[in-house]
């Protein structure tokens, strides 16, 4: 069995600019999860 090459990868996204989004989205979800995670423990 052969790994798939590069080129047979489907992108999730088709630009770079779209994934920054998604991650900048992603960190931003989780830092106010933690904070009403904190805020509803302490």
């Amino acid at each position: 069995m052969s790994m798939p090459s590069e080129k047979e990868k489907v992108p999730v996204f088709k630009s770079w600019t779209q994934w920054y989004v998604f991650v900048l989205l992603f960190l931003v979800v989780l830092i106010i999860a933690f904070h009403y995670f904190t805020e509803f423990f302490s």
